[in-house]
């Protein structure tokens, strides 16, 4: 017995094996077309089984019937990325603004719910200065919202401070260009 993938190729292969059936009546096939939404098509080619079509091609008789939707497996879950926040900082600046205050009482109580280990927090400048000043600063504004969440509770070992200047803008420009979001400190939980 032999199976054929593609019912265009099996049709095309049982008219050719219609010449065979006189040497041996027996010959058969088993089609299966499940890349084509069919399942268990199966075509006895028998003698029996080959008609002629109008248009006088030999066509196959089979018992195709459509697939059973089958349940696709649960992908695996994509790990979770780490929670994050971003407070913004005035040109020049490294204390916590209103607004920043704010987003860091959120970090505060989100971090109480989900049982956080750590902070990870690095500072950002926009591209106005040297490249040694904004790293400075960048810094300067991390060390201030780890001064802010250790005022408030969170133990300083638990949180880690980078400052990577005007290296990473979350808004690409050209030097020398005040971008307020690109004037931030951005909190990742560890």
């Amino acid at each position: 017995m032999t199976l054929l993938r593609n019912t265009c190729f099996a049709t095309a292969a049982a008219v050719a094996l219609t010449v065979g059936f006189a040497a041996n009546p027996a010959l058969s096939a088993q089609v299966d077309d499940r890349e084509h939404g069919w399942c268990n098509v199966v075509t006895n080619i028998q003698p029996e089984n080959v008609i002629r079509s109008s248009s006088g091609k030999a066509v196959i008789q089979d018992s195709s019937y459509p697939c059973e939707p089958q349940m696709a497996e649960e992908p695996e879950p994509e790990p979770e990325a780490p929670e994050s926040f971003v407070v913004y900082f005035d040109f020049d600046r490294s204390n916590i603004r209103p607004d920043a205050a704010e987003t860091l009482v959120d970090v505060l109580e989100t971090a109480e719910m989900e049982d956080v280990d750590g902070y990870a927090l690095t500072g950002h400048t926009d591209t106005v200065g040297t490249a040694e000043y904004n790293m400075a600063l960048s810094l300067r504004r991390a060390e201030s919202v780890r001064d802010w969440l250790v005022d408030r509770g969170v133990p300083s070992d638990e949180i880690s401070v980078a400052g990577r200047g005007f290296s990473e803008p979350a808004v690409p420009t050209g030097p020398d260009v005040r971008e307020q979001l690109n004037r931030r400190v951005e909190i990742v939980f560890q």
